[in-house]
């Protein structure tokens, strides 16, 4: 009985090792393999059988080649392979890379064979690789990450490149290709052909010419606001800080500049407009403070004016009580013309105006906008009597049309009313009126 059982255990036992023996034997296959599933043990396997082969680790191997090379336990950890030539390499999937790109097969096959003819490489990252003299015709690199990749000679015609990135280190030197796709699936039934005309192709040198314009320049739309001075202080800011890029054009829009620029080879352009942007906008700013400036400068010298006119303290403007003049307004003017009770020196100046054929109109028109601004709810009492200061120095001032004083006085008492008026709606179309009449009274000598 002992005898039976322990041939059983036995005969167990190599049971189990042989189908263990034949499950590692199918993993080991499926690893070698890189079948799906097995990618991340294949990875893994590689990087333990480069122990103790050859090191390229840190190295740089721009441009190099290591064509129908044996790579079996080569560590690449950390190279640089920027346009290595891997045409016909042996054993390259046991060699380490650490690079997620070279270890996507469809990626693995066009690197090694030269044929990516009606593949796949939607979305993959091909940055830096050598693809000169691949054969991409009919291949889909819809959004392939395409940036510093040499294509110099590769064929791609019938390529769909819908939205593929590539810069001005993308090589399209002698690339073979009649026409291209920008669009996978087809709109209203185009894909979108370049040259749009069926019965075109790409001359010799077209296809690079068209790609490499778009690459090359970048457009950036700048705010307005700067002088031609301020212009060209932004202008010289972009050039000393990014030496090489030139403005190819300038073109006035509604409401902005649009500029298009021309970059050196190996300029990020995302680095580039911050820059241009910041210089402009930096300009634009010192532009605001000096508009500013001046702003303030010419209000404090007319402000000087109208006090020197006025024989009192120079007025706050807008909120504050105007030169403390005390001329309540009260009066109107009546269907026949005649100016009502009108309280304060004002009324005078306005009766005058009246009284005269010239100036009827304009006094008309005071009195109509002084009855506005009394009834306007949402002015304080400030404004409002702010307000009839200002009418009070336009009528003065039509009387005394050789007195400069006066007449500046008048100019600042209509700005300031002509504010005023964008905030009480009809009031604004009294002030415009009431400008034309005083503008073309004073040119034609009535005044």
């Amino acid at each position: 009985a002992g005898a039976v059982a322990g041939a059983v255990a036995g005969a167990v036992a190599g049971a189990v090792a042989g189908v263990l023996l034949i499950a590692d034997l199918i993993i080991i296959y499926r690893v070698r393999k890189r079948h799906e599933g097995f990618e991340t043990l294949a990875r893994f396997g590689a990087r333990l059988a480069t122990w103790g082969g050859t090191r390229f680790q840190g190295a740089n191997c721009t441009g190099a080649s290591f064509a129908h090379a044996r790579l079996g336990q080569a560590n690449f950890a950390g190279a640089n392979l920027t346009r290595v030539n891997w045409h016909g390499a042996l054993a390259f999937p046991q060699a380490n890379f650490r690079d997620p790109s070279l270890e996507i097969r469809p990626v693995e096959n066009l690197l090694l064979t030269g044929n990516g003819k009606g593949q796949s490489f939607v979305r993959m990252d091909l940055h830096g690789l050598n693809l000169a003299a691949a054969d991409l015709r009919e291949a889909d690199l819809t959004e392939a990450i395409c940036t510093g990749v040499d294509f110099m000679g590769a064929k791609l015609t019938g390529a769909c490149l819908e939205n593929w990135n590539i810069d001005s280190t993308t090589i399209l030197q002698d690339v073979d290709c009649d026409y291209v796709f920008l669009l996978q699936n087809p709109v209203n039934g185009h894909r979108k052909r370049r040259p749009a005309d069926t019965d075109r192709k790409f001359e010799p040198g077209e296809f690079e010419e068209l790609y490499r314009k778009m690459v090359d320049e970048i457009q950036i739309l700048l705010k307005k606001g700067l002088t031609p001075d301020g212009m060209k202080q932004a202008l010289r800011k972009i050039a000393e800080e990014n030496p090489g890029a030139k403005m190819t054009k300038m073109e006035d829009r509604e409401e902005s500049i649009l500029t298009e620029w021309k970059l050196p080879i190996g300029a990020k352009e995302e680095t580039f407009e911050r820059s241009a942007r910041g210089a402009w906008e930096d300009q634009l700013k010192i532009a605001r403070l000096e508009a500013r400036e001046q702003l303030l400068l010419e209000q404090k010298n007319d402000l000087k004016e109208i006090a020197v006119a006025a024989g009192s303290a120079a007025p706050n403007y807008f909120g504050g009580n105007m030169n403390k003049r005390e001329n309540n307004f009260s009066g109107t003017i009546n269907n026949s013309g005649q100016i009502g009770a009108i309280g304060g020196d004002a009324s005078n100046l306005i009766q005058q105006l009246h009284n005269s054929p010239q100036t009827r109109e304009l006094a008309e028109k005071l009195g109509e906008l002084t009855r506005h601004i009394e009834a306007a709810p949402n002015l304080t009492s400030d404004e409002k009597g702010d307000a009839r200061n200002s009418i009070e120095d336009i009528a003065k001032a039509a009387t005394k049309t050789d007195d400069p004083a006066a007449q500046s006085a008048a100019r600042r008492a209509w700005a300031f009313l002509k504010g005023a008026g964008e905030r009480l709606g009809d009031v604004s179309k009294l002030v415009e009126a009431g400008m034309k009449l005083y503008d073309a009274a004073s040119k034609s000598g009535m005044l």
